[in-house]
């Protein structure tokens, strides 16, 4: 019997050891690849293995009932594992099986201001993979920017290069480092430039760039200038160097408008649930929690209107998993840290 146990220590172990590590891969994969790794059917063997380990110990180690931190570390792992289970799609289709109400397990939520959706999308298909107990309307999206850098512009040279199977057209671009007064080479082209003059960035003032250019001639200064309500400006090379025979016909160079990092955005809402309303906001990091669902946060967008995306996810399984982490801890720490001290001990 000991050596049955000293191999289920072992194993349950080497279990423990293996979820720490595959834990630690997944917070790098992000949350969808984390998703299907741990949802695949050899990772639903690990689970259901490191169960049975977790179960097995208890009863074959009799002591672990009368000792409160390793009872507390083996309930906790495995709340744990039936929470991250029960909240599972398999998790959810047995549920319905068994006569609960059906959930959408996860999805996304799109809206525009003043627009209500219950609808929630799958991000890969687009497909519409149920409706919410209660309704969200947008009644204000809103960006909080850091204060705009004042380093000195950056400037682009940039051509056109059609966009394959498409008859558009986009920017390929690439950034020229300078300095003021400094004569530089334009890769591709037999013209020198060199800036002369700049501003610094400034909420709602005009970025504009002086620049001197020369090829087999004298110089020929120009200046770009982005107003506050345009993403660049640009000046087109052919027209100042129309001899140039090998240069491109779109080469230009351009001004850019920095944009401020952005420090948090926010969606501000409407819960529309039973007949009745009630504000309510979402922030990155601060979730919505209503009628057994979080919704959170996770991009937003501004084509061809600002309009927010928000993640809702069902918390299934969601309380257990945290009673577990509670109860794992707490066992932890009695059983290394806080217990008493034996007999034996004590009598030294």
């Amino acid at each position: 019997m000991s050596e049955f146990r000293r191999l289920l220590q072992w194993f349950a172990l080497a279990l423990l050891f293996g979820g720490a590590g595959l834990s630690i891969f997944g917070a790098f994969l992000g949350a969808e690849a984390a998703t299907r790794l741990f949802n695949a059917p050899p990772m639903v063997v690990f689970w259901i293995a490191f169960a049975l380990a977790l179960v097995v110990g208890l009863a074959a180690y009799p002591a672990a009932w009368r000792r409160p931190g390793l009872l507390g570390m083996h309930l906790g792992s495995l709340l744990i594992l039936a929470g991250a289970m029960t909240g599972s799609g398999a998790g959810h289709r047995l549920a319905e099986k068994c006569g609960l109400p059906p959930r959408v397990r996860s999805g996304v939520l799109s809206l525009r201001d003043g627009e209500t959706s219950a609808d929630v999308i799958d991000p890969a298909s687009g497909r519409v993979l149920g409706a919410l107990p209660f309704a969200l309307r947008l009644d204000a999206f809103e960006i909080e920017r850091y204060p705009l850098p004042s380093d000195p512009p950056s400037l682009l040279y940039g051509v056109l290069e059609p966009e394959p199977g498409t008859p558009r057209f986009h920017w390929r671009t690439r950034v020229l480092e300078w300095k003021p007064g400094k004569t530089m080479r334009l890769a591709g082209a037999p013209i020198q430039w060199r800036v002369t003059e700049f501003t610094r960035p400034a909420e709602n003032e005009p970025l504009s760039l002086t620049v001197e250019l020369s090829a087999d001639g004298g110089p020929r200064v120009h200046t770009l200038v982005c107003r506050p309500d345009e993403p660049f400006a640009r000046l087109a090379l052919y027209p100042v160097f129309p001899d140039l025979t090998n240069l491109d016909r779109s080469a230009s160079l351009i001004l850019p408008r920095p944009e401020a990092p952005v420090r948090e955005y926010r969606s501000r809402l409407t819960v529309l649930r039973g007949g009745k309303a009630r504000p309510a906001e979402v922030r990155v990091n601060h979730p919505l929690h209503v009628a057994g669902y979080h919704v959170y946060q996770q991009s937003w967008g501004s084509e061809p209107e600002p309009y927010t995306v928000l993640r809702i996810a069902s918390d299934r399984g969601w309380a257990a998993v945290w009673m577990g982490f509670v109860l794992l801890g707490a066992g932890a720490a009695w059983h290394f840290w806080m217990r008493p001290p034996r007999r034996a001990e004590a009598a030294l």
